[in-house]
């Protein structure tokens, strides 16, 4: 999977079986990489989990 920044994602903070799914667009920043906000809360790609490209 090759994602890269405009891209709408889907995604799960935890493992655990009461997990939120979460939709963002994928942004870029110079310290952090890879990036989604929801809710301005910024999540940074590299610690989600089942992430997939809805777009």
């Amino acid at each position: 999977m090759q994602i890269k920044t405009g891209d709408k994602i889907q995604f799960h903070t935890c493992c655990n079986a009461d997990r939120k799914t979460y939709i963002g667009i994928v942004e870029f920043t110079e310290p952090l990489g890879f990036i989604t906000v929801v809710d301005n809360i910024q999540y940074e790609l590299r610690k989600l989990v089942d992430i997939s490209i809805i777009s």
